[in-house]
């Protein structure tokens, strides 16, 4: 999970297509060890969903992990 992301880690954001991921691409995907995640309730277009991703990461990142 995110919370487990350590300094020099990297984070790859796979974004499925509207119609979602095939079966068979959930399975390839969990075969290697990805990890499926949610974005909210909220249902995103795929051109908005990267934003929307990214922007959360550099929120958790940036403000809510900062030191101070």
């Amino acid at each position: 999970m995110i919370n487990q992301v350590e300094k020099g880690d990297h984070i790859l954001i796979i974004i499925g297509p509207e119609g979602g991921f095939s079966d068979q691409e959930i399975e390839f995907l969990s075969d290697h060890n990805c990890q499926s995640i949610r974005l909210g309730p909220r249902i995103l277009r795929t051109e908005t969903a990267p934003l929307y991703a990214l922007s959360a990461i550099s929120f958790y990142f940036e403000e809510w992990r900062c030191e101070v």
